[in-house]
């Protein structure tokens, strides 16, 4: 007497597929998330580097106006909100940049913008 076989899947070769899937899975995703922190670092490595130049635009444009010519210096505030929006205002900052990517720092004197840590 013959056995009917039946198609389908047997249950070791079900839990088999589906670990496998897992895994894959489990690679995507550290891959994505990999991915998105080397994204956020490199936004707020670009919004450092952004504001330092138009800060050095600035002091350019500052200790080329003499008085008397027409110009006036620009002040620029330390608090790090109002110094972006002066600079945008000014119209040496173009860009949105957000005080969550990057920290003022000041260095003898001088002010220098490094992007936030995580």
């Amino acid at each position: 007497m013959k056995q009917k076989r039946t198609s389908g899947f047997t249950a070791v070769e079900l839990v088999a597929v589906v670990s496998v899937l897992l895994i894959l899975a489990g690679i995507i995703t550290a891959v994505f998330i990999s991915g998105k922190d080397s994204a956020v670092l490199l936004r707020r490595t670009n919004a450092a580097s952004t504001l330092n130049a138009a800060e050095h635009s600035l002091l350019d444009y500052n200790s080329s106006t003499a008085p008397g010519l027409g110009r006036d210096s620009i002040a620029v505030p330390s608090d790090a909100f109002a110094r972006i929006l002066a600079l945008k205002a000014a119209g040496f900052l173009v860009t949105l940049i957000s005080t969550e990517d990057v920290v003022l720092v000041q260095t003898n004197g001088l002010y220098t913008w490094v992007p936030a840590r995580p």
